[in-house]
């Protein structure tokens, strides 16, 4: 067994050494010992701008979002002509699905079921099988469940295509974010993880303007069935994307690693980024060691770091539950995400309806309806310049207390019965989350976890997100009924509270490594 053990870590020292070997020859071509030269010569710095193809490889990886939105929104708009119809076709499709308003609700919902299931499963694919093809694979889960949804006979299969959604749209919020981030520069985080929430809220938007001109008859099929050309668009602009090369990293795949790292940079050095994830890992190998009280590699084999990876697995959503270090972050994902649903921000969207309906026109309340989509993409393009340029912290806390404002501003409105000042207020409340709220826990997620542990917080984190969904949309009316014309109080008391638990919990982000992360951790 010993000589077994020996020779198995021999051979892991030869098939890791290439990094170390090529970092070592890469310096001496460049005459260039130390990252301050190697700068001069050409060495791409940690920091250093996102190129246009990596901008190119976030958009297309993006889409999978975008498509996420777009199965949010897509029941809104076409509800009556889904559940009635007058007409009896002549085709083979039904002009429409009868079933009850509860009936309807219940596929609505199901959608987050299946997220919730997706986002479990998530991160074993993305750690098993790699980002790219996490998202490419789920296109067929999109396709099908697109399919069953446009071609629907009953509403039972209606049903069955919105759980299938559900599932590849928590599978594509948990593995784009983590994509995003593990291929920017660790100073263009921010930006290029924004790509993720532009998408969704432009996803929805395109919805409801599907639904504003596709909305009548049995075009309501036209809207479902967009999706299948969507999952087949992807299909065909992932073939010009490289995989991330931090997955490459933690599978000792060295060569592609930097290969893939070149790419992205545009640039033949990638030698200070590639020291940095070796001397980050290197320290996350000699705590396990010590951990372990080994002492050290086994057969005297100088320790390295992808030797390490190679005898560490990666966390599932179960497993990460039993470390100490991962209690903190996993406590912040779930905060995060709690505060974000509990904030009240779709239930201003479920009641904008009925606000502009009390107040306007059916007509030019289907234009406001459509005006508050576009404030909500507006605000978080915004976000998407701001986001590098200032704390991550003071954005989120400036994005509550703007929040809370809005929904004080909207009860004093409900209960006075001001219309106009009713309107106004719902499009503050969105302009308030857009930029702040509305992004920032998807992306501090990405942060916070090493890329042992990414895949199951970020699991944790959208599962949470998903539920909190579920917990407020089928609450709401009953909060509604209690509260009266109070029913946003509870959640201004709600942007207190998790506000007040961020200032305590939440460390600063931005810029950092996660190892800076962590030691700031409270617990």
């Amino acid at each position: 067994m010993a000589r077994d053990t020996d020779t198995e870590a021999r051979q892991l020292h030869e098939d890791n050494v290439y990094l170390n070997r090529r970092i070592t020859d890469q310096n001496e071509r460049d005459g260039s010992s130390d990252f301050g030269q190697g700068e001069q010569l050409g060495v791409v710095h940690m920091n250093s701008r996102i190129t246009s193809y990596c901008l190119m490889c976030g958009i297309f990886v993006s889409l999978a979002a975008f498509q996420t939105g777009y199965k949010i929104a897509e029941l809104n708009n076409p509800k009556e002509s889904i559940i009635n119809c007058e007409e009896k076709n002549p085709g083979r499709l039904p002009l429409c699905l009868p079933m009850t308003e509860n009936y309807f609700a219940f596929a609505t919902s199901i959608f987050a079921i299946g997220a919730l299931v997706g986002s479990f499963v998530a991160g074993h694919l993305a750690n098993s099988y790699g980002r790219k093809k996490s998202i490419l694979y789920n296109n067929v889960i999109y396709f099908i469940g697109s399919g069953l949804e446009a071609f629907a006979v009953s509403p039972l299969m209606l049903v069955y295509g919105r759980f299938i959604c559900g599932v590849a749209s928590g599978i594509a919020v948990v593995v784009t974010p983590m994509y995003l981030t593990e291929i920017a520069p660790i100073h263009s985080r921010g930006s290029l993880n924004m790509l993720n929430q532009i998408n969704i809220v432009v996803g929805i938007l395109v919805s409801q303007l599907m639904g504003y001109f596709f909305g009548n008859g049995s075009q309501w099929r036209i809207i479902l069935g967009l999706g299948m050309g969507i999952s087949a668009l992807q299909v065909i602009l992932l073939q010009n994307v490289v995989e991330s090369p931090r997955f490459y990293f933690i599978h000792n795949r060295n060569k592609e690693a930097e290969d893939a790292l070149k790419r992205l940079r545009r640039i033949n050095n990638v030698t200070q980024e590639l020291n940095s994830w070796v001397e980050s890992t290197s320290r996350e190998s000699e705590e396990l060691l010590e951990h372990q009280g080994d002492g050290g590699p086994v057969s005297g084999v100088v320790f390295n770091v992808n030797a390490s990876y190679a005898e560490i697995k990666h966390y599932s959503i179960f497993s990460i539950l039993k470390e100490r270090k991962y209690r903190c972050p996993l406590t912040l994902a779930v905060i995060l995400q709690l505060g974000q649903q509990f904030s009240g921000i779709n239930t201003v969207f479920f009641y904008s309806t009925s606000i502009f309906s009390s107040v306007f026109s059916p007509e030019l309340s289907v234009v406001l309806t459509l005006l508050v989509g576009f404030v909500n993409v507006l605000c978080t393009f915004v976000a998407a310049l701001v986001v590098d340029k200032t704390d991550r912290k003071f954005l989120l806390f400036a994005s509550m207390g703007s929040m809370f404002l809005s929904l004080g501003l909207l009860t004093l409105a409900t209960v006075y019965n001001i219309g106009y000042m009713m309107v106004f207020s719902i499009f503050l409340v969105v302009a308030s989350f857009a930029p702040g709220f509305g992004p920032l826990p998807f992306l501090i997620v990405t942060e916070i976890f090493d890329s042992k542990a990414i895949a199951a917080g970020s699991s944790w984190s959208i599962a949470t997100n998903y539920l909190g969904t579920f917990l407020v949309g089928s609450t709401f009316f009953y909060i509604q009924s209690l509260f009266g014309k109070y029913a946003f109080v509870p959640f201004m008391v709600l942007l207190v509270f998790f506000g007040v638990l961020y200032h305590v919990l939440l460390p600063e982000t931005k810029g950092r490594s996660v190892e800076q992360i962590s030691r700031s951790f409270r617990f």
